[in-house]
């Protein structure tokens, strides 16, 4: 592109010069070689982005996924707000503000989470893995230094991980001393340990309060390098501890698989024509309580296998959940043979997990509350504490409205909730899943509008490709767990076709049928969108 944007205002001295009509000639030549070229150049940047974006998509790269889609809407402006003290005094003094954040972290870090010995005594004893506690060795270090993720911000010292790398064949041996001796002493230098914390705001809630900020470490990438070493090891225990409800923290497990998992649960109990009663859990600062840092290596590991242990020991001699009963026989939609008294197995579903998203589910308003009450007073003796605010009760196909409570806080019930981004009605309509999704997917339009849609360099295809990636994403985000109505499908076709019309330049008013708007736009398909993750 340079040499075209420097031939074009060339020719226009030229011509001011010496106007002639060879000068002109040559002016218009430059102005449309560099058009044609910028026309080029816009669409193989988009081009090239939706395919990064739906690359990323395919190998389940949620970071690369939405890295790509930071990248397909622009920049943003950052909002900044004065803070408030517990007090509510409003603090606006840079100064203050952060000797006001330097408080609230220590309160929230140093704060000592005492577990109980009741609970230490009821988890279980494993057979113990000596060679866990083996010397690291130099190939172990150097795998990990080579699965360090690139544009990482550093910590205190400022080494990246692409500078670890490229150095390896001679910081090698010398990390692999340092390692091992931190091994033996059970101990790492402060410089490694300590992190800068910074804060992002979670976009929901008042912006002075501090609890709706979101802590991320800035650890040392050494350190880094250092944690996944025992991170390999520390996995090995996990799969042990976790419990087959669990999808966070595990590899080909997603959001989606939860999802579908409790859409069905509800489905099935109203197939067999029982009671469904659900609790959604939600921790107080959970990660944050369990001694473990935002953006730690180890971090996600430590917590699952935590919470593991604290879920065990807090079902583990209940019997309450939901009794499914289902067929081995492939007879899946003959209901009446559910009752027979073979080829029929019962599976006793009761938490579904994500990281520290759970929800406990029982066929009874009497066993709900037992699971509550027993996953409270654990979590008491694990030093986590219930959300009394946000924990939320709902009743599918019962008598009256569930009453569960937490010591003499009754919970609020709700129709709907939003469970791991998709929502959850009582009544199982998708109307208001369906709303959401369009209300987001509008969005998405609107945020695209200026660089894409009116961009008069993009072609069409252009425009389309953005739009599957950006878009429809979006739109069918869980869709995979959906069992939708005709009514509902309309819904979706109907946002479709606007949002193609509002892509090709056509008005209503031009009384386009849907058919041909559909074959200006063949590759815009709802049924052929990028696999959501």
């Amino acid at each position: 592109m340079e040499p075209l944007i420097k031939t074009k205002p060339e020719a226009l001295m030229k011509y001011k010069r010496e106007p002639s009509a060879r000068n002109l000639a040559a002016l218009r030549s430059g102005r449309n070689n560099a058009q044609r070229t910028a026309r080029h150049c816009a669409n193989q940047y988009w081009l090239n982005l939706c395919r990064s974006i739906q690359e990323a998509a395919d190998r389940g790269n949620t970071r690369g996924v939405y890295e790509g889609m930071r990248k397909a809407f622009g920049p943003t402006a950052r909002k900044t707000a004065p803070l408030k003290s517990s007090s509510g005094e409003t603090i606006i003094d840079h100064s203050k503000q952060m000797e006001w954040w330097a408080e609230h972290y220590q309160d929230l870090y140093l704060r000592e989470n005492v577990v109980t010995e009741t609970a230490i005594n009821s988890i279980p004893s494993l057979p113990v893995i000596e060679e866990l506690d083996n010397s690291p060795t130099e190939e172990e270090l150097s795998k990990a230094i080579d699965s360090l993720a690139h544009s990482k911000a550093p910590g205190n010292d400022g080494i990246q991980a692409e500078v670890l790398q490229c150095a390896k064949p001679t910081l090698l041996h010398h990390l692999h001393e340092l390692l091992c001796q931190c091994w033996e002493e059970g101990s790492i230098p402060h410089d490694i340990r300590n992190a800068n914390i910074m804060t992002i705001y979670k976009n929901k809630g008042d912006r002075s309060d501090c609890n709706n900020y979101r802590g991320i470490s800035l650890l040392s990438i050494m350190g880094k390098a250092f944690a996944r070493v025992a991170l390999k090891r520390l996995q090995q225990l996990a799969d042990r501890v976790y419990p087959e409800s669990q999808c966070g923290f595990r590899a080909q497990r997603s959001t989606i698989d939860m999802i579908f998992t409790g859409r069905q649960l509800q489905e099935k109990c109203r197939e067999q024509k029982q009671a469904l009663y659900i609790a959604f859990i939600d921790l107080t600062k959970a990660f944050d309580s369990s001694g473990v840092k935002q953006g730690c290596v180890l971090a996600a590991t430590l917590f699952g296998i935590f919470f593991s242990l604290l879920l065990s020991s807090a079902f583990n001699s209940e019997e309450d959940g939901v009794y499914l009963h289902t067929r081995s026989d492939s007879k899946l939609f003959n209901l009446a043979c559910l009752q027979a008294k073979t080829k029929v197995h019962q599976l006793l579903p009761r938490e579904m997990l994500f990281a520290d998203d759970a929800a406990l589910a029982s066929h009874s308003e009497a066993g709900l509350q037992r699971l509550i009450t027993c996953l409270a007073h654990t979590c008491s003796e694990f030093g986590l504490t219930i959300s009394l605010k946000k924990t939320n009760v709902m009743g599918q196909d019962v008598s009256q409205a569930p009453s569960i409570g937490i010591g003499d806080h009754t919970l609020e019930v709700v129709e709907e909730f939003t469970f791991l981004g998709s929502t959850i009605a009582s009544n199982l309509s998708l109307n208001a899943e369906i709303s959401k999704r369009i209300g987001r997917a509008a969005s998405t339009m609107a945020r695209l509008s200026t660089r894409v849609w009116e961009n008069s360099k993009l072609t069409v295809n252009t425009k389309i490709s953005v739009y599957n990636t950006c878009v429809l994403s979006t739109l069918l985000y869980g869709s995979e767990t959906w069992t939708a109505y005709a009514r509902q499908e309309r819904r979706l076709n109907s946002f479709h076709q606007r949002c193609l019309q509002h892509i090709l330049g056509i008005s209503w008013q031009d009384r386009v049928p849907n058919t041909e708007v559909l074959e200006k736009a063949p590759k815009a398909c709802l049924r052929c969108c990028p696999r959501d993750v």
